[in-house]
């Protein structure tokens, strides 16, 4: 769970001064990795409950444009992944898509969750070269 916000710049500091300390005390690994970094607030809560029928429902419908789409036959695997991103200039979720065939990999992203994620958009994904 992520802090409230702070409200002063004393109290900004004064957080950050306690965050220094805490990855500094003996026996503490994280400070072999330096200070964590927060560039966003709202990531998905990795502790949050199975999904829901829809969701399940949403993936099952986007898996089924995929493969309408790229013509593929029962060996091909169609993988669909939500992930948060936390680097500046990314989008807070990006929806990757992933197509498994005997001979080779193809990979397409999104920029935004899959409940957000329309038939059009999936054509006009899928017309693009893959990512490496």
């Amino acid at each position: 769970m992520l802090p409230p916000p702070l409200r002063s710049p004393a109290a900004a500091g004064a957080a950050l001064r306690i965050a220094r300390r805490r990855l500094d005390s003996p026996g503490n690994s994280a400070a072999l990795a330096g200070p964590t970094v927060r560039v966003h607030r709202f990531l998905p809560d990795p502790a949050s409950p199975a999904p829901d029928a829809a969701t399940l429902a949403q993936t099952r419908v986007i898996k089924a444009w995929v493969r309408a789409c790229l013509g593929l036959d029962a060996t091909a695997d169609v993988a669909l992944f939500e992930v948060p991103c936390v680097d500046a200039g990314c989008p807070l979720v990006e929806t990757t898509v992933v197509v498994m065939e005997p001979h080779r990999t193809r990979r397409w992203s999104f920029t935004r969750p899959k409940a957000a994620i329309t038939k059009i958009m999936v054509q006009q994904t899928l017309a693009t070269p893959p990512r490496p």
